[in-house]
């Protein structure tokens, strides 16, 4: 980590430390109810392992944020979201996880557990199946691999990794592959996969710990079935086989359709989301970085509910992001709103 690394971390600290101290998390825990304010967070990573590229969040962080989400907020299933008609005293959280990392099953589930609250967590079954990963942790593998090499990308542009790669490079490739069709950033990243000197870090859970899961009470989702960046791919039976066919594999192996689909990345558009609507799912999760207003909801109701994504910071950060200061911040410094509008992007589709 270079010096001006460790100063803004520094200083992020402080400042979020600062606002701790001073009472801001009441403040904005007042704002949630009086709005009636409902956040969705996703977390991916929960573990000790170093990964500089896309860094987990660490168990005692997470055990903090889940001891104090369990005292000062009121913790949802989202699927009894519409039974509720009343907005309670405290924030109305949702927990959220995506990608079915194993470290779910060896970390963040005797937490959950411990503490008693209920989550949702969304599986690829394609990878499953074929024992892999998401390819975004494909790329991360691969720049990790190959401090200081050049690294041609599918569009021509040649990217040198930094001879000590950060999160930066990771971040800079993968803003190129998104914009790539699916059709050209699949063999590429077949390409890395074959050059890996290891496998990525990661690896998800086998069906045996997601079937541990749901008896535990954890809900079961769809990420899709090979984490694929869905609005990129032109190929009408691939896109429904992303959505529909990874519905039917889970129902295979769990006995239950799933009634989540949560768009990898949060990418999506008009077309994939009526697809999830039309496959037969009840919820589309996205990832706009939004809170939502609580509303009585309709048993049959299709339902398009935004996220919050919550990340590798500190305890005094996240507990801050998770009542809505990152959101209000944006709001007043861009004029970006915090609150989305579901029923617009619910008549979208």
């Amino acid at each position: 980590m270079i010096l001006s690394d460790i100063r803004f971390c520094l200083l992020k600290s402080y400042v979020f430390g600062f606002l701790n101290a001073v009472g801001a998390a009441s403040l904005l825990s007042k704002y949630r109810v009086n709005d009636r304010e409902v956040a969705l967070l996703t977390f991916h990573r929960v573990s000790d392992e170093p990964d500089p590229l896309w860094p987990p969040m660490p168990v005692a962080t997470f055990r903090k944020m889940i001891e104090f989400l369990a005292r000062n907020t009121t913790v949802m299933a989202l699927q009894d979201l519409w039974k509720i008609e009343q907005y309670p005293d405290k924030p109305l959280i949702c927990l959220t996880f995506d990608d079915g990392y194993m470290d779910f099953y060896e970390n963040a589930l005797p937490i959950l557990k411990h503490y008693g609250l209920p989550c949702l967590h969304s599986i690829c079954p394609g990878l499953i199946d074929d024992g892999g990963t998401t390819w975004t942790q494909v790329v991360n593998a691969y720049i990790h691999q190959h401090p200081g090499a050049q690294l041609t990308l599918p569009d021509g542009h040649i990217f040198l990794i930094s001879a000590q790669p950060k999160e930066q490079d990771f971040l800079a490739v993968m803003g190129v592959l998104y914009k790539l069709s699916h059709a050209v950033r699949s063999p590429f990243i077949n390409k890395l996969k074959n050059a890996l000197r290891k496998p990525p870090v990661g690896r998800l859970m086998e069906w045996d710990e997601i079937r541990a899961c749901q008896l535990a009470g954890v809900e079961i989702g769809s990420h899709s079935l090979w984490h694929s960046h869905l609005p990129t791919i032109d190929n009408e039976a691939v896109l429904r086989d992303e959505i529909a066919g990874s519905r039917r594999r889970i129902f295979e192996e769990l006995g239950e359709y799933p009634s989540v689909f949560a768009f990898p990345s949060g990418f999506y558009d008009n077309h994939s989301l009526r697809l999830v609507l039309e496959s037969g799912y009840r919820i589309a999760l996205l990832c706009e970085d939004m809170v939502f207003q609580h509303r009585p909801l309709g048993a049959d109701e299709f339902s398009v509910f935004t996220r919050i994504n919550v990340a590798n910071g500190s305890f005094h950060e996240e507990k801050l992001r998770t009542l809505g200061f990152h959101q209000r911040a944006k709001r007043l410094l861009r004029g970006k709103p915090y609150v989305s509008d579901v029923d617009a992007l619910v008549l979208q589709s």
